[in-house]
């Protein structure tokens, strides 16, 4: 027989006592149990309010963030939209939103060039045409800028036309819209030094062959001048351009310290 340790009651079976003592029938062992229970109860309870004193802790920095950032975000409105700047350079998307149109077209190039495309740019060959070309072409009056490079060792270029932004790969538009444009105004200042030199030479007379010779030579240097010009790479010119127009190096300052007139 097997007799329950509570309530002193006997069983055929273990199994019975067992089965017994796990239900509502052994009142006694249910009311030992009780304490054994309410300690544990008690201790999940205290787990709890210590977790809930963190949360409230970690709440109230929430809304003091929260209210921190409000804050910030209320005056970040109230400003008034500035150019980003960062170390002097011109925020990009300023740049490109303001870009005024850019006039290519070979009667405005070749306006602009009889007015200021002069010996000394010739002179200067590539370097020449591109200080030229910055100082009378992609500039405006305001000395801003009409072009401008992107990508200063692939040379793309950005310029805006009548119908919106264009993307220069390479520089190839401008390249050539310049370049031919220039010719008559250069083949014009080649021909100029001819009659020039011609004038010099019947004004002297008979003097020392030397003098003819040193005509000759002037002469043949403005001949070089234009095959160095007239040849396929313009590699030169492009990153003359891509240096002065490059966004990272739009600085005030910098430009007035690298651009030289040259006339």
């Amino acid at each position: 027989m097997f007799q329950c340790q509570y309530c002193d009651k006997t069983f055929s079976t273990k199994s019975n006592l067992t089965k017994h003592q796990n239900t509502k029938n052994c009142v006694t062992k249910q009311i030992v149990k009780s304490p054994i229970i309410i300690k544990t109860l008690r201790q999940k309870l205290a787990l709890v309010e210590e977790e809930m004193i963190e949360l409230k802790e970690e709440n109230r920095k929430l809304k003091a963030d929260m209210t921190n950032l409000e804050i910030t975000l209320k005056s970040l409105e109230n400003e008034e939209p500035k150019i980003n700047i960062i170390n002097n350079t011109f925020h990009y998307n300023t740049i490109i939103q303001n870009l005024p149109v850019l006039d290519l077209s070979e009667g405005h190039i070749q306006e602009v060039a009889r007015q200021h495309f002069s010996r000394n740019y010739m002179e200067k060959e590539h370097e020449g045409i591109a200080l030229f070309t910055f100082n009378h072409l992609i500039r405006n009056n305001n000395g801003e800028l009409k072009y401008i490079c992107v990508d200063q060792s692939r040379r793309n270029g950005l310029y805006r036309n009548d119908d919106g932004i264009v993307r220069d790969t390479d520089m190839e538009r401008l390249t050539f819209c310049v370049y031919h444009s220039l010719k008559p105004s250069m083949n014009d200042i080649t021909y100029k030094k001819y009659i020039e030199d011609q004038s010099r030479k019947c004004k002297l007379g008979d003097q020392e062959s030397k003098q003819e010779d040193e005509e000759l030579i002037v002469n043949s240097r403005y001949a070089k001048h234009m095959e160095n010009i007239n040849s396929k790479n313009k590699s030169k010119f492009k990153n003359t351009i891509a240096t002065y127009c490059y966004m990272k190096n739009i600085q005030e300052d910098n430009l007035r310290s690298i651009i030289s007139d040259g006339n």
